[in-house]
């Protein structure tokens, strides 16, 4: 990396002067908020389509198994008699 000498270091900063002159009433603002306990921030939760469609792709994989497990604890449970199973007689 090359050394800046001062006056460069100088003129860079003359030159962003006037890019830094409006930022002291906007951060004053959001400091009085914070002090005042009244700054907040609005976020929606799913406001991404990718991330509802991963909700969505996860809810239908959940509903999926769940008839799954049930159907097959179905299967197991309804064919078996209601006095239960009988061991073979000798």
């Amino acid at each position: 990396m090359g050394s800046m000498s001062g006056g460069a270091a100088t003129e860079e900063l003359i030159s962003l002067l006037p890019l830094l002159r409006p930022l002291p009433r906007p951060i004053a603002r959001l400091t009085s908020a914070l002090e005042r306990g009244e700054l907040s921030l609005s976020v929606r939760v799913l406001a991404d389509a990718g991330d509802r469609r991963f909700v969505a792709s996860m809810l239908q994989r959940l509903v999926t198994a769940l008839l799954g497990a049930a159907s097959g604890l179905m299967a197991v449970i309804l064919p078996t008699p209601a006095e239960g199973p009988r061991s073979p007689r000798r």
